[in-house]
């Protein structure tokens, strides 16, 4: 039986705890939030991409590496992502649950308390990160940052945020600007580890069987003091204001095939009727853009739709032959303006409340997933079960998905225009 239960622990943390006595293996994940910007992304992903290399009892990746296995396969890893307009970053460790172990040995604790090692007691040589780690890892990052020129579909999405999110934190990428990125120094790194430690806002959550109440123990004890600190709570949802007209921008690449990316705003607030709107428009393979843009009318060779729901904004991105791009926009909207008037069939209704509930209901296999189930709840300020938003989907009306259709509009059309021959056919 699933059980899903939050506390804050003061100071801007927080501490939830995912339970099923099925999961045969456990996962903690610290994360650290912040407002997003190019400075942020690039330094929180660099520090926690070092953080994961070592600690000083374990002052090597190999060393770490090595602990980490014996543990029976145990691992530590960095994450970064974007959520909004904020970007949260920390550690990670997964390690099966100790009652599956050999005579049942206790590795839960020795897991945890070397991804804490991580964290509070990192390896510094001469007062600074390692040398060789840092230059390492920064150009990892710098790589990675590159290679969204490379892939034109995500360069394309990433240059179009710049646009739909202006002014807001939400413009920047998931891990900041190639030039922020290489102008980072050691002593940079470290600062902004006291700065996050400081200022902010920390979610723990646990996520096994039930069996981790000694791990559990120790993180809220290294973490105790961190209740003094003045953090306050964050807004995740704040939807991005609708421009005055919609906004047409266009620029040329090297490339065989188009990439334009449109951004529909809406203030509609159930968000999940939403999202089940989003599948029916464009998030499955029988959706209203799939089947009519792109089978029918052969006018891209892909357009889905996303909502990001903390900013009330659904993207629609497409690769377009260059002599399709105004038939496509202009299908793209008149696919909108009848879904907003109801054109569409009970069926794909039915089809896409079923697709999308099949895609929640198997985050119960996972203690991974149904941990990033709850952390997605948190920013909502609810605790959902995948049960409980399939019985709320599957309630929704005809009406709703139209009213909820008519309250987007048009903000953005971003276009990358192919002007010539690509590098690997893109």
């Amino acid at each position: 039986m699933l059980e899903f239960k939050r506390e804050r622990l003061g100071g801007g943390v927080s501490f939830s705890r995912v339970t099923d006595k099925k999961f045969k293996s456990c996962s903690v994940k610290v994360a650290f939030i912040t407002e997003n910007s190019y400075s942020s992304s690039a330094k929180s992903a660099l520090l926690f991409s070092i953080l994961a290399t070592s600690n000083a009892k374990l002052p090597s990746r190999t060393a770490l590496t090595e602990a980490a296995e014996e543990l029976y396969g145990s691992y530590i890893s960095s994450f970064s992502s974007r959520i909004g307009d904020y970007v949260t970053a920390g550690l990670e460790c997964g390690f099966i649950a100790d009652v599956n172990t050999i005579g049942k040995e206790v590795i839960s604790t020795k897991a945890v308390g070397i991804l804490l090692d991580c964290l509070f007691d990192p390896q510094l040589e001469d007062g600074l990160f390692s040398e060789e780690y840092f230059s390492l890892k920064q150009k990892e990052l710098c790589d990675a940052i590159a290679a969204y020129v490379n892939n034109k579909r995500a360069y394309a999405i990433r240059e179009a945020r710049k646009l739909i999110f202006k002014g807001e934190p939400a413009m920047y990428s998931d891990y900041g600007s190639l030039e922020d990125a290489t102008a980072i120094t050691r002593e940079d790194l470290l600062d902004y580890r006291r700065y996050l430690f400081d200022n902010a806002v920390i979610e723990i959550s646990v996520s096994s069987d039930g069996s981790t109440s000694d791990c559990e123990e120790l993180i809220k004890e290294r973490f105790r003091p961190f209740a003094n600190r003045n953090v306050q709570d964050i807004t995740y949802r704040t939807n991005s204001p609708l421009k005055a007209e919609p906004l047409f921008s266009e620029i040329s690449e090297s490339m065989n095939q188009s990439k334009m990316v449109m951004a529909f705003k809406s203030d509609y607030e159930d968000i999940y009727t939403v999202k089940l709107f989003s599948t029916m428009f464009g998030g499955a393979p029988f959706s209203m853009l799939f089947e009519n843009v792109r089978e029918k009318l052969s006018l891209c060779y892909y357009c889905p739709s996303v909502y990001i729901d903390t900013k009330g904004t659904m993207l629609v991105d497409s690769g377009v032959e260059n002599q399709n791009l105004t038939a496509a926009r202009e299908e793209i909207i008149r696919q909108l303006h009848q879904a907003a008037e109801g054109g569409f069939t009970d069926e794909l209704l039915e089809n896409s409340k079923r697709f999308i509930c099949d895609s929640f209901m198997s985050n119960y296999d996972s203690p991974y997933n149904m941990q990033d189930w709850f952390t997605a709840q948190m920013t909502r300020g609810t605790s959902f079960t995948p049960d409980e938003i399939c019985d709320r989907l599957n309630s929704v009306t005809k009406e709703q998905i139209r009213d909820c259709a008519a309250s987007f509009r048009l903000d953005t059309v971003f276009t990358v225009k192919a002007s010539g021959e690509a590098v690997n056919g893109q």
